[in-house]
């Protein structure tokens, strides 16, 4: 049943009670009707109701218990408020005719219409200039079909609801604190305004079933923003989304943005990101500078032409069940761009969680081959994390891991592609293999001098009282003129008391080589502390220098 039907049917069936309160069964006189003979004569004190004319729809007009002006609120169109009737035909008839409708729109904010509908018609709507803010729950809505990539107009056609933004307007709508839209394709024109008003905080709102294309960003600002986008398609914009907080992205594709697909700078905190598919921006697909605790969970990332994921500046990202595919793709290899995951800045984060990567080239076989890295850091990076569990490392050219910061915490566990790597706590990983503490590298030990070094181990505090620990010492290295190598291997056993805590070496179980070299050239003094140290001496009688590197493990 069309409008103008149900409109019809509804007056025809109401208009009895409104004329005859007080006679439920009236008999209603019809206009051009006589009941004695069945002519078409005039009615005698009727005064007939013209549908078409700016009187029809008053309050004395009821559907149900409300007045039919207030039920038509509840329901309006655009159509009910564009006073040109020639507009009206050219946006059901001409396919990509675009048609102001911001007079329309500020008419039916003004009449206390509850919603709007904007029917799919092969025209555009074009909004930006209205006057009037959007009311709160104020709900917006159309059907349309969402394109996955832009070419131009023509890529609009025939694609149901087709909003564009105004040329001399600064954005669709007006500042307001709450926006709901569903099944609607806006589109920004040029890519030189957001699709939002930039200059206020957005609290609240939500996208459903809607595309947005071609703005200076797609979702959010330059201020924070917050809202629900659910099933949209986010493409051709500068930046896809930019600033939200606080905010749920889901079953959504963000994709072939001019800049980043998510843009999250500092204090644009506590994002979800669920089931989105994010690829094929020209820059980085999720980027976060200084915003922190965002989570992505499924779908893929994939051929950002940088890195897929980038923490700076103290931003972090949570992430997991989530394939990243072939990042990097206008990165130079040497660069740490060309990675899946980028730490950069100080205590930036990321935290991985059965997560795949993969390395390729474009669909159509061309294109470099990339990412050469899974994990990169810039070089003036310091106090960065990583760390990931059950997770697929192989998707890279060179080497997992590319820290030029040398500072890079990592946490990696059970990771095909990479030995197991902990570098914090107490109990570490360094290539699979498992110490205490850190390992102490790079110890030059000068000739004819003493060179000391220290393990701080905060478990020593931790010792059960009398009960004994076996731990071993490992030092391991090389001459420096001859290249020989050098190793020494000291079992210990260390016991807590009341008073003091007892360091005892397992003498009879020292290996060594060359035989000749410990106790005689190198002699080797070992002190425990209660302050958490193990002290090493080791005192050089010769004339070569060595390079040494100092483990403590517990598998004596």
């Amino acid at each position: 049943m069309n409008r103008r039907s149900f409109l019809h049917n509804l007056i025809a069936t109401t208009i009895v009670t409104s004329i005859y309160p007080d006679k439920t069964n009236a008999e209603v006189p019809i206009a051009g009707y006589s009941k004695e003979n069945g002519e078409n004569n005039k009615p005698e004190n009727f005064n007939q109701i013209d549908l078409s004319s700016s009187n029809a729809w008053k309050k004395d007009i009821y559907a149900g218990q409300q007045s039919l002006e207030e039920r038509l609120k509840e329901t309006a169109s655009i159509f009910d408020f564009i006073q040109n009737k020639e507009d009206i035909y050219q946006l059901k008839n001409i396919t990509g005719i675009e048609i102001d409708v911001s007079k329309a729109f500020d008419t039916a904010i003004s009449s206390g219409a509850k919603s709007l509908f904007f029917p799919p018609v092969p025209g555009v709507y074009v909004l930006g200039n209205m006057r009037k803010s959007i009311p709160f729950g104020f709900f917006i809505y159309g059907h349309c079909r969402k394109p996955y990539i832009i070419k131009g107009d023509d890529s609009f056609n025939n694609t149901g609801t087709v909003i564009r933004l105004a040329k001399d307007a600064e954005y669709i709508f007006p500042a307001s604190s709450y926006i709901k839209c569903q099944g609607i394709v806006f589109d920004g024109r040029n890519r030189k305004k957001p699709f939002l008003n930039h200059h206020n905080q957005i609290r609240g709102g939500l996208l459903e079933d809607c595309g947005l294309y071609r703005f200076s960003i797609g979702v959010g600002s330059y201020s924070y923003t917050s809202i629900y986008i659910i099933r949209c398609s986010i493409s051709d914009n500068v930046h896809g989304i930019s600033n939200l907080i606080d905010s749920k992205v889901i079953d959504s594709v963000i994709n072939a943005n001019k800049g980043r697909g998510v843009n999250l700078l500092k204090g644009a905190n506590n994002n979800i990101f669920i089931n989105v598919r994010n690829e094929w921006n020209e820059k980085e697909n999720y980027y976060s500078d200084g915003s922190k605790q965002n989570i992505v969970s499924g779908e893929m990332s994939d051929r950002s032409g940088l890195s897929s994921f980038v923490a700076r500046n103290g931003g972090s990202w949570l992430i997991s069940n989530h394939i990243v595919k072939r990042s990097g793709r206008y990165a130079n290899t040497e660069s740490p761009d060309s990675s899946h995951f980028k730490l950069a800045g100080n205590n930036s984060k990321i935290y991985l969680s059965n997560v795949l990567t993969t390395t390729g080239v474009d669909d159509d076989g061309k294109g470099n081959i990339s990412p050469a890295y899974v994990i990169s850091t810039e070089g003036k990076s310091r106090d960065n994390i990583i760390t990931a569990t059950g997770c697929d490392f192989t998707g890279s050219l060179k080497t997992p891991i590319r820290d030029e910061s040398n500072s890079i915490i990592t946490n990696i566990i059970c990771c095909l592609g990479i030995e197991d790597s902990v570098n914090s706590g107490i109990y570490q990983y360094t290539n699979g293999k498992l110490h205490i503490g850190k390992i102490i590298e790079h110890i030059c030990v000068k000739a004819n001098s003493s060179t000391n070094i220290r393990h701080v181990q905060t478990s020593i505090k931790n010792i059960i009282k009398n009960q004994p620990l076996r731990w071993t010492l490992e030092i391991i290295g090389f001459d420096e003129i001859t290249n020989a190598p050098i190793y020494y291997y000291i079992p210990l056993i260390i016991q807590k008391t009341q008073e003091d805590i007892i360091l005892t070496v397992l003498k009879e179980k020292v290996d060594c080589y060359p035989l000749k070299l410990w106790d005689t050239v190198l002699q080797t003094t070992i002190e425990i502390t209660r302050e958490n140290t193990l002290n090493i001496t080791i005192k050089n009688n010769s004339a070569n220098n060595y390079e040494i590197s100092s483990t403590l493990s517990n598998n004596a």
